[in-house]
């Protein structure tokens, strides 16, 4: 199965979620019950609107590809019964996909503030 083109361009695919796990590499353990309700409702009726960034995944354990971004997104379509996403698959090394993380993860309590001030 070819993931990204002979370019190295990033792959928007529609993944089945048991394909897709979390990573343990992620620092975040916290994930608010109100806001993960909030966004399980939102997926539930408009589905998932920003795809899922993910590497192919190759060590041993559940899913064939490693979240990156959108945890958060990934728990709350499973609560949501929803099946597959659309995910970005790109080939990350190691140390651009703990970028990601850390980005994402400062970037996510930023981003809810200024929702909570709209």
């Amino acid at each position: 199965m070819t993931t990204i083109d002979g370019y190295g361009v990033p792959q928007l695919r529609v993944i089945p979620l048991r394909e897709l796990r979390e990573s343990a590499l992620n620092t975040r353990r916290h994930f608010d019950p109100v806001k993960l309700a909030e966004l399980r409702e939102s997926i539930a009726k408009s589905g998932i609107l920003t795809p899922l960034l993910v590497r192919p995944f190759n060590g041993r354990g559940k899913g064939s590809f490693e979240l990156a971004a959108g945890h958060r997104r990934l728990r709350a379509a499973r609560e949501a019964g929803i099946t597959e996403a659309p995910c970005i698959v790109q080939d990350l090394d190691d140390a651009t996909f703990l970028e990601i993380l850390t980005v994402e993860n400062l970037q996510a309590p930023r981003v809810a503030r200024e929702r909570e001030r709209a």
